[in-house]
């Protein structure tokens, strides 16, 4: 490792297979991964901005520090333990304001994960319906910071929410400018469709203005198909052979390859009005747009 690799940022789309990427390379000794999406934390000193894409200009000193020490507990609780230890961390707001993250942990390494659309997409309906997963919210709630208060409030309305409209919670996943006015005159799949959109739009952007050593792109179906795709990612966190070996085994014993749900969850006309929103992007990417 270099003296400045103190932290690896995973960006993509909820849904796209950021949190087994995020065990994967945090399976070598010297790396520590936060445990959950901490969503909570990175609003520190936001808590009540309507959407995740949070200014970079926004953020204080006082703000960005908070941020790291809450980042680093929560991954490695141990202040002794840290020491020679890169940081994993995966929240997928993150996909959303990646500018906004370099300002709180500069110098940090990126894996951007693409994932088709499709899949995507029909992977975040069924969570925005599935009932909320009670032990993870104990989880998140027992490592609450004091600050992060107003956000939890948030939360809770934001359940009761999703109680009245007939699902899980009222917003689920990133939350995008614009996406309480796309809920009121959308259906529920396109707003899914374009919170795939907005995510992978603007990682590929930030991925863009970073030079090689700092930011690889790799793509979920190809990480199921040959564990040998994430050699880039290796090469690019300087890992030594052991090291490497412990992360294609993760990669390798946990893969679990499941069929597509795309034609079947959704019907033909909710499938068009999908790709009215992604099909672009899909081209672009080299998925395909049927």
């Amino acid at each position: 490792m270099r003296a400045d690799d103190t932290a690896v940022v995973l960006l993509g789309a909820a849904r796209s297979g950021t949190k087994f990427l995020r065990s994967v390379i945090a399976a070598p000794d010297g790396f520590c991964a936060t445990p959950f999406d901490c969503n909570h934390i990175w609003r520190l000193g936001n808590a009540r901005a309507v959407h995740d894409e949070l200014d970079p200009q926004s953020i204080s000193e006082r703000d960005a520090r908070d941020i790291r020490a809450a980042l680093w507990k929560l991954a490695c609780p141990s202040p002794s333990e840290r020491v020679g230890k890169v940081l994993v961390e995966k929240t997928v707001s993150n996909a959303l304001r990646p500018v906004f993250v370099e300002r709180v942990l500069p110098g940090a390494r990126y894996v951007v994960l693409l994932r088709d659309g499709r899949d995507v997409v029909e992977s975040t309906f069924r969570m925005w319906m599935s009932p909320p997963d009670g032990p993870g919210l104990r989880r998140k709630l027992a490592a609450l910071p004091a600050r992060a208060l107003p956000y939890a409030l948030w939360y809770g309305a934001n359940m009761v929410a999703g109680r009245l409209r007939g699902r899980s919670v009222g917003i689920w996943g990133v939350r995008y400018r614009g996406i309480q006015r796309d809920l009121q005159n959308l259906t529920l799949p396109e707003v899914c469709a374009y919170q795939w959109r907005h995510c992978v739009q603007r990682s590929l952007e930030f991925a863009s203005g970073l030079p090689p050593d700092r930011c690889v792109i790799v793509r979920y179906e190809s990480l199921i198909a040959d564990p040998n795709a994430l050699t880039p990612v290796c090469r690019m966190l300087n890992l030594d052979a052991s090291a490497s070996a412990r992360v294609h085994h993760a990669l390798s014993s946990g893969i679990q390859r499941q069929p597509s749900r795309w034609d079947t969850t959704f019907d033909a006309s909710t499938r068009e009005r999908i790709l009215d929103i992604i099909g672009r992007l899909q081209a672009q990417l080299g998925y395909p747009v049927a």
